[in-house]
């Protein structure tokens, strides 16, 4: 038998403990197939969704390739391990060095290249499928079949390499180690110390410290200010609070009295403390990697309440402003008017003129009269307002920052200053438009402070009926996308935001769910790794405590309370940190609407999935030990 018959035969033999392997894998070639798919395909380019979506994609097949080629790394030299005693073996039985090398080598690869063709093979499958729900899913017309050799070469390509450098080094990972090493790796004897009491007050005044930042975090600029202070205070304390704190606080509960008296909870309690010293690291992966997957998806999931939102942050539904050089105002209003009255709205228009002047808020700010201001703010059904002489009411546009007490108006080689009456964050005048800093409304008297000044700009506002302002949809939504551009114009139609704004989020919220259910198989591989790892130790300890009198059902009782705790303790600590993570964002985005929803659905789910993951792991673990025990 050669070393190439070796290598098959181990990968075929020994599958059980490569499965998970496998299965994590495959599912990232598929997610990443399916992502390409997308992404090249024609429909997607050529539609709204053309920049966000293949940017979105973009996004998330560099961070599956990345996490991939960790995730193998880190599982080979985990395998490695495990198999370290079958190389000691092999170095005594005469195999060279060369020779084992090229024996890992190929079972990597071979796993590797088996690992393209099923995830590929499958992203295939279900490419359809998933072309139906993610048209639907972002409001697209159905997405019809394609095919191509681009996502295919793409996938297939980048994990060939992918496999192909991690099984070039995987055999200098025990290239230095003597053969006596290789024999005593996987079988030695684990000395563990005891918990260390610094580190355990590092964990809680880490997490603790971590926690209050981001509960009490004030404004968006603190949260970006602090969040890598926040993160690294609780990925420090999530490690610890694995690999000392849990020991310590085990250390202390097998002293208590009510443990010693119970065998069967003295044993659960044993077992538990040994998983923990042994796996904290393992632990510690499953509790970051599952509570990226929450943050990424519930955090899309919360933003979708903005799209719903959006018709608060303007008063109007319908709104054009024509800047001074509009050649086209006749023809941009008669499109407007042609679309509202095909989709029948029902509405209430008004026709204002407004002054464009530079001043100390902004080089191009709209003025307007009370007079006018008020006419407006009766067909928005709002009360009219009594602006003071001397002094203006501020409203800031998206682009405005200005922080002063008053305003100077510029008109010639002089200047007209105002004190600021008030302030508001949602202007009555809707301008989307970079050109446009701020609008301010005088008093009528002191508008006569600018007679030399011609009104040179005219604003259109419609009042849709309120049921209705979700089918302005199909107002001009050409010139939606092109105001951004303009100098000329700014228009607004409140449904063509809705509708482009739940759809990038929903690119967003695709994205995040596919890498999170990515992170979420991968976290359950871990585990169901670290089983496997013990099975044969699991076995022997089963034997002797049968035989010294222990029956079936206390040892099925011991071994599901060990499986509960190893496979829920990470999840519970992820979604202590995700709901950390999203108080943060509610207080950042209070005035979008409340996200307990959204949070409780995302966690909701992945508890379902990690119940029936635990049923299925429970069932199949307890039928391999009472296989190898002969039950």
């Amino acid at each position: 038998m050669n070393m190439r018959e070796l290598a098959w035969n181990n990968v075929r033999r020994n599958f059980q403990v490569y499965w998970s392997y496998f299965i994590s894998s495959s599912f990232s070639v598929m997610i990443f197939g399916l992502c390409a798919l997308f992404m090249f395909h024609p429909e997607i380019e050529s539609g709204t969704v053309k920049e966000i979506g293949k940017y979105a994609m973009y996004s998330a097949e560099v961070i599956i390739f990345i996490f991939s080629f960790l995730f193998v790394t880190y599982s080979v030299a985990a395998y490695l391990r495990l198999r370290s005693k079958q190389l000691g073996v092999l170095t005594i039985l005469g195999a060279k060095p060369r020779q084992i090398r090229n024996m890992l080598f190929l079972e990597n690869f071979l796993l590797g290249l088996a690992s393209i063709l099923f995830g590929m093979g499958m992203a295939l499958l279900l490419s359809k499928l998933f072309y139906l729900a993610s048209g639907k899913f972002l409001d697209l017309n159905t997405l019809s079949f394609y095919m191509d050799w681009k996502p295919l070469v793409l996938t297939m390509g980048s994990f060939f390499v992918l496999f192909l450098v991690v099984s070039m080094f995987t055999p200098y990972f025990v290239r230095s180690k003597k053969i006596i090493a290789l024999l005593s790796e996987s079988s030695k004897p684990r000395h563990f110390k005891k918990a260390n009491l610094f580190f355990v007050l590092v964990a809680i005044a880490t997490l603790g410290y971590g926690y209050s930042r981001a509960i009490f975090i004030n404004g968006q600029l603190d949260i970006v200010k602090d969040f890598l202070v926040i993160v690294g205070l609780v990925t420090i304390g999530t490690y610890f609070f694995f690999s000392q704190f849990l020991i310590f606080l085990f250390q202390k509960i097998q002293k208590s009295p009510g443990i010693k008296a119970n065998g069967e909870r003295m044993l659960t309690v044993s077992g538990l403390s040994f998983r923990l010293k042994d796996h904290a690291r393992t632990f510690f992966l499953m509790t970051m990697v599952l509570t990226v997957a929450f943050c990424s998806i519930g955090t899309f999931s919360a933003i979708q309440s903005y799209a719903e939102n959006i018709k608060s942050f303007y008063p109007t539904e319908i709104n054009y402003l024509s800047l001074p050089g509009n050649k086209n105002e006749e023809k941009h209003m008669n499109l407007i008017r042609k679309d509202i009255a095909k989709d029948k709205l029902t509405y209430q228009a008004f026709d204002g003129e407004i002054r464009v002047m530079q001043t100390s808020v902004a080089k191009t700010t709209l003025v307007m009269s009370g007079f006018e201001f008020n006419k407006l703010r009766k067909i928005q059904g709002k009360k009219p307002v009594d602006v003071r002489s001397g002094s203006v009411l501020y409203y800031r546009n998206f682009s405005s920052t200005y922080q002063g007490d008053t305003v100077r108006f510029y008109t010639g080689n002089s200047g007209i200053a105002k004190t600021i009456q008030s302030r508001s964050n949602i202007a009555p005048i809707v301008a989307n438009n970079p050109n446009v800093g701020a609008m301010l409304v005088v008093a009528d008297a002191d508008m006569k402070e600018f007679s030399g000044i011609q009104p040179d700009a005219h604003y259109y506002t419609y009042n849709v009926k309120d049921s209705q302002w979700k089918d302005t949809n199909n107002i001009a939504p050409s010139l939606v996308k092109m105001t951004s551009r303009s100098t000329e114009y700014s228009y607004t139609s409140v449904g063509v935001l809705y509708q482009m704004v739940r759809q990038a989020y929903n690119v967003m919220l695709l994205v995040s769910s596919l890498v999170g259910i990515i992170f979420f198989v991968t976290s359950a591989s871990f585990l169901y790794f670290r089983l496997f790892t013990n099975f044969d130790e699991d076995v022997k300890q089963l034997t002797i405590l049968r035989r010294i009198g222990l029956s079936a059902s206390q040892q099925r009782s011991i071994i599901t309370k060990q499986l509960a705790f190893q496979a829920f303790l990470p999840l519970i600590i992820a979604m202590i940190h995700s709901s950390v993570a999203f108080v943060t964002l509610q207080t950042m985005y209070k005035e979008y609407g409340n996200i307990r929803t959204e949070l409780a659905v995302v966690l909701g789910c992945f508890l379902m999935a990690q119940v029936v993951f635990f049923i299925w792991l429970r069932l199949h673990y307890m039928g391999k030990l009472n296989k190898a025990m002969g039950v």
